[in-house]
């Protein structure tokens, strides 16, 4: 890995910053889906407060990415670019057909729980 110290430097940097997007993702769909579809909440809950934090978390996430990208590490920049693009493409070729969602009521869990033990029974022969 030391052998060509930018690869590993555009490496382990890509890593950080793509550590930050995965975590940026969810706050910010559960940030526009509260109070609209996301109504119930566990048993750990910030109230009011919640909205807050996850508006600061998001900011703090947009900064971080946006300092793993700057000089000496554009690179790292091409690459977030460049994997966007693939996964947009591979979800609008693809993925988008094929998932179903997320079960909504008992009954559609009930059916989805059915059908993967039948699968895995016609794994194990």
């Amino acid at each position: 890995a030391t052998l060509y110290g930018d690869a590993f430097a555009v490496l382990s940097t890509g890593c950080a910053v793509l550590l930050y997007v995965s975590y940026v993702m969810p706050i910010t769909a559960g940030l526009f889906a509260e109070g609209k579809t996301w109504t119930k909440k566990g048993p750990f809950h910030l109230g009011a407060a919640s909205k807050l934090v996850a508006l600061s978390a998001l900011i703090g996430c947009l900064i971080l990415i946006w300092v793993g990208i700057q000089k000496p590490n554009e690179k790292v920049g091409y690459l977030l670019v460049g994997i966007v693009i693939t996964l947009v493409g591979v979800w609008f070729g693809h993925e988008r057909k094929r998932f179903e969602g997320p079960p909504l009521t008992p009954d559609q869990v009930a059916a989805k729980q059915q059908k993967i033990t039948e699968e895995e029974k016609a794994l194990e022969n």
